[in-house]
């Protein structure tokens, strides 16, 4: 089930990326996560791949389609703010890391939205472990 929603998050991604803003990626993984997930571990680390993934190629072809121009500029930008030198493969690479993440974070958020709201899916151990206990509070 894992691989069907890292597919399902990535496609949907790409295509809700003409439509969305960048961070659309985000508003799908929550979806995603809310529908096609049982288990929140495993939504949060669908969500980051599938996303990462996405991202990494969509920032590859933009970046091939302009000549590799603005990635290295940008890149120049933050070697000489931060006096260290800074490629732009590494720039890609920890733009895809942060997108996945944040990717990671919607889909985990999404399956949380579901499983508390009851909305018919398997709970995991822990949460049916503290949903049947009461705390009480003795003054």
């Amino acid at each position: 089930m894992s691989i069907v929603k890292i597919i399902v998050i990535a496609i949907l991604s790409f295509l809700l990326s003409f439509i969305l803003p960048w961070y659309g990626f985000a508003i799908v993984a929550f979806i995603v996560g809310f529908f096609l997930a049982k288990y929140e571990g495993n939504s949060f680390f669908a969500g980051f791949i599938g996303v990462g993934l996405f991202w990494l190629l969509y920032i590859i072809f933009l970046d091939t389609k302009n000549g590799n121009q603005l990635s290295g500029e940008v890149a120049q930008i933050f070697s000489d703010s931060l006096d260290t030198e800074i490629s732009s493969a590494l720039l890609i690479a920890s733009a895809s890391i942060l997108a996945g993440i944040i990717g990671g974070l919607a889909a985990w958020a999404g399956s949380l939205f579901a499983q508390t709201n009851n909305i018919g899916r398997q709970h995991s151990k822990f949460s049916q472990r503290t949903s049947n206990k009461r705390f009480k509070l003795n003054i």
